[in-house]
């Protein structure tokens, strides 16, 4: 008798086992339905790129692949941009340092990717831990990883930034400015906004644009070279559409101005770019 109810729970409990694993097997089929994922993927985060305008773009995704991590990012037509995989070196279970000297350890049950940033040749991906996080790069066909496990020093962004260069974005502006193979060029003190919001115009210099002010910052001293304001406003408006192009000399600007009563207007003006003397200006309503 006690053979046989040990065998009925035994049964009972392996069909429920099967019943467990086949409702996560549906629910993960969806999923890699939805973004046509390779078979073998569990564990799947998903996360967003954003454009300027802060519209989600890119849907960026992680997971484990038959042990190694893998990574992929998708357009807004579910197509897949990139795939990588790479192994965990650093193991399921890391120390995040903390102040004071206070040490937390992570079982690492699901990893993110929290950026991407595609070169001519290769990409460089922002992987967070859920405290730790690191930085993978693939440029010239060879894999660099830089680890970051303090609460001081732990990345959360990554921008392009000129050329050869990239921005990596941490918490209390711990922001480093470095160059294509990972080295670091220097610390930039700027803040997180700030820094978001400027055009590279060269590895130092960026161009930060708020109609209708208009500014020339070096990113490693902060310093303004220039500051432009276009003109005052005497009614409320909101800028609806821009368009900025800069060459070896000029910047050339155009922004649409839509008034609170539904008038518009276009301005569009040239500065230039060494000294951010206005060239000349043309505006039109309708």
């Amino acid at each position: 008798m006690n053979k046989l109810l040990a065998l009925s729970i035994t049964a009972i409990s392996f069909l429920l086992c099967l019943q467990s694993c086949s409702k996560d097997d549906e629910n993960q089929d969806e999923f890699l339905k939805e973004y046509n994922l390779p078979k073998g993927v569990i564990k799947p985060t998903i996360g967003w790129q954003y454009d300027e305008e802060e519209v989600a773009k890119n849907a960026l995704i992680a997971g484990f692949l038959y042990g190694d991590m893998w990574f992929a990012a998708y357009n807004e037509k579910k197509e897949q941009i990139f795939e990588y995989t790479t192994p965990m070196i650093r193991g399921f279970n890391q120390k995040f340092y903390l102040e004071f000297g206070k040490v937390e350890e992570h079982n690492i049950d699901h990893i993110s990717l929290s950026n991407f940033i595609i070169k001519d040749d290769g990409i460089i991906l922002l992987v967070s831990y859920g405290g730790p996080s690191e930085i993978i790069s693939t440029l010239g066909g060879k894999e660099k990883r830089l680890y970051y496990n303090r609460y001081d020093n732990s990345v959360f962004n990554i921008k392009d930034w000129y050329g050869d260069s990239f921005i990596t974005l941490g918490y209390n502006n711990n922001n480093l400015l470095f160059d294509n193979n990972c080295n670091e060029i220097g610390k930039i003190p700027l803040g997180d906004r700030a820094i978001n919001k400027l055009i590279p115009i060269d590895h130092t210099i960026g161009l930060g644009v708020s109609y209708p002010s208009v500014s020339l910052v070096n990113i490693t001293n902060a310093d303004y070279i220039w500051h432009y304001k276009h003109k005052e406003y005497s009614e409320e408006y909101t800028v609806k559409n821009k368009s900025i192009h800069i060459d070896d000399n000029f910047i050339d600007l155009t922004f649409d101005i839509v008034y609170r009563n539904g008038d518009k207007e276009r301005e569009s003006f040239k500065l230039n770019k060494l000294t951010g003397e206005l060239i000349n200006e043309a505006n039109s309503i309708n």
